[in-house]
């Protein structure tokens, strides 16, 4: 593989996807091969007992030995027969040589009925990515259960505690979307692929129906219901289908307006968070825009690995400098650990440019040092590790 970097988070990233998917430890002798190009202040792991726990242990090592930051780009949602997916990142690979590509790609399993086969289709690039030495995050956008409209936008309220509460409508429709999110993550499981992954975010915008805010009444879903929302989400899919494989995490809207509340109001606990991040849509690049009314500082006294899991233009019409939001966001926010630029998509015959394709100064951002990718480059091992076999009971 080419490394844009020859960094020991980098390294650690391909060596961690290769071990996972050939099922090695570290007495293997094939393994010996992959962790002999490891540095040696790099942390030896009996390896591999928490593949999730090294991966985040990875994730916290980017920028300790200088600025870095993981490059991320979200490709579509996996519910959407036009979804972007590989032609996104066969255009970015295009800008270089070397083709490089993002570390970090991500999409949504939402935002449209859920399908099962879709989500499968897009498992395939996901999983691909892995044996490739990336790194992959996952959005959980379902439907609205109580109008059983697909849209997550759909913000009309919904008791959220009805919803846990076994048997009722809401709960039987939410669960169906949760089966079949869940069977996509496992099937991601078996395949070594440790997940960043992103339920019900940007509450404390109050345009989704995870948290509400009705204009009319002015009243919003309040935290503790959110939180009943995430700790049931958690425990299902934790301990009812057995999921060892995922990375949760808070993300926040920023708070570039008044309406938008503070970032750390529907913050779960942090015993169900792993990392948190923001998401910033800006076409400012100054402190004030990229760290709104302190809304990242704010995040910083939960002491997670922080990240920026969104980041776009608000303008929509192509004049977003993808460069230079990066810098801003390493010289505002250093200890993000990872920027995850959004997708552009279609209206009608009309484009939304969003991605870094489609953005400007992308090729300089994929040359830039600073910015951690990867090369498709890799051939990945045909053996696959199954971290954990055990289907639920049904």
């Amino acid at each position: 593989m080419y490394y844009c970097r020859y960094r020991s988070t980098f390294v650690a990233f391909a060596s961690l996807s290769l071990l996972l998917t050939s099922g090695c430890s570290q007495t293997d002798s094939s393994s010996a091969i992959v962790t002999a190009t490891l540095p040696e202040n790099l942390v030896q792991v009996d390896f591999p007992n928490d593949p999730k726990a090294i991966v985040l242990q990875q994730i916290v090592r980017v920028g300790q030995d200088g600025p870095e930051i993981i490059l991320g780009q979200n490709i579509g949602c996996a519910s959407n027969p036009s979804i972007e997916l590989q032609n996104e990142l066969i255009k970015l690979e295009s800008l270089s040589p070397e083709r490089k590509r993002p570390l970090l790609i991500g999409l949504d399993y939402g935002w449209g009925d859920m399908d099962a086969e879709a989500i499968r289709q897009a498992n395939k690039i996901l999983i691909d990515h892995w044996h490739r030495g990336g790194l992959v995050t996952l959005n959980f956008d379902p439907g609205n259960p109580s109008t059983l409209k697909p849209d997550p936008t759909d913000n009309s309220p919904v008791d959220l505690s009805r919803l846990i509460l076994p048997g009722t409508p809401e709960n039987r429709q939410f669960n169906y979307q949760l089966r079949i999110v869940a069977q996509g993550l496992k099937e991601l499981q078996r395949a070594g692929v440790v997940v960043l992954w992103r339920p019900f975010h940007e509450p404390n915008g109050g345009w989704f129906w995870w948290c509400s805010h009705d204009e009319t009444t002015g009243n919003w879903t309040s935290p503790e219901h959110y939180r009943l929302l995430w700790e049931y989400t958690y425990r299902e899919l934790t301990d009812g289908y057995r999921l060892s494989n995922l990375i949760w995490i808070y993300s926040p809207a920023a708070m570039n307006s008044a309406e938008i509340k503070p970032t750390d109001v529907y913050y779960p606990g942090d015993d169900r968070v792993d990392l948190i991040g923001v998401d910033i849509y800006t076409d400012s690049f100054t402190q004030e825009s990229i760290d709104a009314r302190n809304g990242f500082t704010l995040l910083r006294k939960f002491k997670k690995p922080l990240a920026i899991c969104e980041l776009g233009s608000r303008r929509l019409d192509g004049s977003f400098n993808a460069h230079k939001a990066f810098e801003a966001i390493l010289e505002h926010c250093p200890d993000a650990k990872y920027v995850l630029f959004w997708h552009s998509w279609d209206e009608g015959s009309k484009r939304i440019p969003m991605a870094l394709i489609d953005c400007l100064e992308a090729r300089q951002l994929l040359a830039d040092s600073r910015a951690l990718t990867i090369s498709p480059t890799i051939t990945s091992s045909s053996k696959k590790n199954r971290i954990n076999t055990d289907e639920r009971a049904e």
